[in-house]
């Protein structure tokens, strides 16, 4: 690989790194993180029975969710981006940039809503370097015509 690809993945692979610590925080909790105790305003022990249930049953779905997003890209990542595929490239932002904004958008409305304090700003930091990887790729591709 070229440098700039390099850094393009090493960008994308951090990107990665985010996604899958969120699945693995999410997927293996036994009750709700400290920000959503602020959101909801009680401890997880006064939250009803069945309402903990349909919490946790959520909270195991976003995690398995980032876990099979963050499988599914690094293999992408890892075979066909480290290949050149130009295909590559693209579906790394396509995917994670909606994704991440729209995690973003989740936590920093709960946070002005509730005045929990969610980790939004790990968000914008994750929309940033996803971006840092798509703008290696271009400049990747643009000396790569240049030459």
């Amino acid at each position: 690989m070229r440098r700039l690809r390099k850094i393009a993945f090493g960008f994308y692979a951090l990107s990665l790194a985010l996604i899958l610590v969120l699945g693995l925080l999410y997927s293996f909790r036994t009750e709700f993180m400290p920000y959503h105790r602020q959101a909801v305003g009680m401890p997880w022990q006064d939250v009803p029975g069945n309402m903990r249930v349909l919490l946790l049953a959520l909270i195991h779905g976003v995690g398995v969710f980032a876990l099979a997003l963050g499988v599914t890209l690094a293999a992408i990542l890892w075979f066909p981006f480290r290949r050149g595929e130009k295909w590559a490239d693209w579906i790394m932002p396509a995917i994670l940039l909606p994704v991440f904004t729209a995690i973003f958008w989740v936590a920093f409305d709960i946070a002005v809503s509730t005045g929990a304090h969610t980790p939004w700003q790990g968000n914008v930091v994750a929309v940033v370097v996803t971006l840092g990887g798509a703008v290696f790729c271009v400049m990747d591709r643009r000396s790569k015509q240049s030459a």
